[in-house]
């Protein structure tokens, strides 16, 4: 009989599972995502704009900016830039500068937009006559936009920088 610690016995259960192996040999696919970051944009930018234009329009504008960013959240992970400091997927010096690129991109277009949007909602705000409640929840809907851009426009950018391969091609 062996004495195995707690944690020994659990990596025995999980080796026997057989997916530490299949987590090694398995090569991720990264694919070109022409059109699909668009759709996050398009409704965080649309339930934005809902949240704006009505004065009791927040919770569809909201649903469709949290969709939006949802949505978003997911690119990453199957666009075509590979994250940072992955140990399993190995970056040369073309994605590397592929990644730096759409992130700095990225960057600039979430600081535009954040400069412009605080500039402008507050004078909105205070010609419109809007209480701060619709402020707020203006606000909220914008920083939510702003995450959305945040994850769906390096994924955008890599695949419009880049030429899918010939079995990507629709």
């Amino acid at each position: 009989m062996t004495h195995k610690s707690v944690i020994q016995r659990l990596d025995d259960a999980a080796n026997w599972t057989g997916v530490p192996k299949l987590a090694g040999l398995v090569e991720k696919r990264r694919r070109s995502m022409r059109w699909l970051p668009i759709v996050p944009l398009l409704l965080a930018f649309a339930g934005v704009t809902l949240c704006f234009a009505r004065e009791s329009g927040f919770p569809p504008g909201y649903i469709a900016v949290v969709f939006g960013f949802s949505l978003s959240v997911w690119m990453p992970m199957f666009g075509p830039l590979k994250p940072w400091g992955a140990a399993a997927e190995n970056a040369d010096e073309r994605e590397r500068e592929l990644r730096r690129r759409a992130f700095l991109v990225t960057l600039w277009v979430v600081a535009m937009f954040g400069v412009v949007s605080l500039m402008m909602v507050p004078a909105v705000a205070e010609i419109l006559g809007w209480t701060m409640d619709r402020l707020t929840r203006a606000m909220m809907a914008l920083g939510m936009a702003l995450f959305t851009v945040f994850n769906a426009l390096p994924t955008l950018y890599a695949s419009w920088a880049t030429r899918p391969l010939p079995d990507e091609e629709d």
